[in-house]
């Protein structure tokens, strides 16, 4: 036995704020995503290798939404391990315009407080290709991603 956490695709926006992307689903017939960077790179250089690995629209009249780029699972609590506790967590969260997660916007709702510093250390690590609006690039609020902590049977 022994656990896994799941990252599920965004679930809403936020309190329907004005503004508000979310990532569509899937695209089954788009291009694989480059490779992950190497892990000993810090945050904010990974997300540069992974955008400057990956080639966008761009331009007047361009406009689309916030695109998940790296996305890390979160570690697992030790005390919730110990415990074998299980949850799910609702974090929401903002994208800046150069793609980076707003760390002081991360709130995380969870079934167990063990979860809450976990789901949000992984999140703070996470990378977007920014929302476009008319060719440049914008923050946008109000994301919302469920992660749910199980264990694997």
């Amino acid at each position: 036995m022994g656990w896994r956490t799941r990252v599920l695709a965004p679930v809403a926006c936020a309190s329907g704020l004005l503004g508000c992307a979310t990532a569509p689903p899937p695209d089954p017939t788009a291009p694989d995503l480059p490779p992950e960077p190497a892990a000993a790179l810090s945050p904010a250089d990974r997300c540069a290798a992974r955008m400057a690995a990956m080639t966008f629209e761009s331009g007047a009249g361009v406009t689309r939404d916030a695109i998940p780029l790296l996305r890390e699972d979160p570690a697992f609590p030790l005390e919730a391990a110990a415990q074998r506790a299980e949850g799910v967590c609702e974090v929401t969260f903002d994208v800046r315009a150069d793609g980076a997660i707003d760390a002081g916007s991360i709130a995380a709702a969870c079934a167990s407080p063990a979860f809450v510093e976990a789901a949000t250390r992984a999140v703070a690590r996470w990378c977007y290709a920014p929302k476009v609006v008319d060719g440049a690039p914008v923050a946008s609020p109000g994301h919302v991603v469920e992660l749910t902590f199980d264990w694997m049977e």
